[in-house]
C-alpha cells in the first residue's frame, strides 16, 4: 500500500508509475470509466513494454482500481500505482479524465485538492488517553514530534 500526499508523492521517482484521474460525476457511473482508464493504462504499458509489463504494477493497478470508492464530499478521484504499491484518493476539486504514465505520480490535482481543504486541528480528551490530531478532513492524525537536540533532555 502507498502512502499518497502531497508532501512524498511529487519525490517519488520509479517508471513507470500510472495515475488514473476521474470526475465522480458524469452520465456514464465513475467506475465503469475508471476500469476504462485501468485499461487504457494497461494498453499503453503492453505497447511501451512489447508485451511483457511488469507484473506486480498490473496487479497494484488493478487492486488500487477494484478498491477505489468515493468518499463522502468528493467530486473526483484519482489512483496511483507503481511497482511498490497502489492506493486511491477521494479529491475535492474537479480534474480532467485522464491516464499519466510518467516516472512520478500526477499530483497537481492532489496539491490543489490538499489548498482547497480545511486542515483542523482536534484535541481529543479522555482520562486514559489524551491526542491531538491533525490535518484536512476524513485524514486526521498525530503531528509529527521534534526531535530534542543532541544533548538535550526529552520534554
Amino acid at each position: 500500500m502507498l502512502t499518497i500526499d502531497p508532501a512524498t508523492a511529487a519525490h517519488r521517482r520509479l517508471y513507470p508509475s500510472v495515475s488514473l484521474l476521474v470526475p465522480i460525476d458524469g452520465a456514464t457511473p465513475w467506475p465503469a470509466r475508471l476500469r476504462r482508464l485501468q485499461r487504457e493504462a494497461c494498453l499503453r504499458l503492453l505497447a511501451e513494454f512489447d508485451g511483457n509489463p511488469d507484473g506486480r504494477l498490473l496487479a497494484h493497478l488493478d487492486d488500487a482500481v477494484v478498491n477505489a470508492e468515493a468518499p463522502h464530499g468528493a467530486r473526483s478521484l484519482a489512483v496511483y500505482a507503481s511497482s511498490e504499491g497502489g492506493d486511491s484518493v477521494g479529491l475535492a476539486v474537479h480534474v480532467r479524465e485522464r491516464v499519466v504514465v510518467d516516472d512520478t505520480f500526477a499530483t497537481r490535482d492532489l496539491v490543489h485538492h490538499d489548498l482547497r481543504s480545511p486542515h483542523y486541528w482536534v484535541l481529543a480528551l479522555s482520562l486514559e488517553h489524551p491526542r491531538l490530531l491533525q490535518g484536512p478532513g476524513g485524514r486526521l492524525h498525530p503531528p509529527p514530534r521534534p526531535h530534542p537536540h543532541p544533548g538535550e533532555p526529552p520534554a
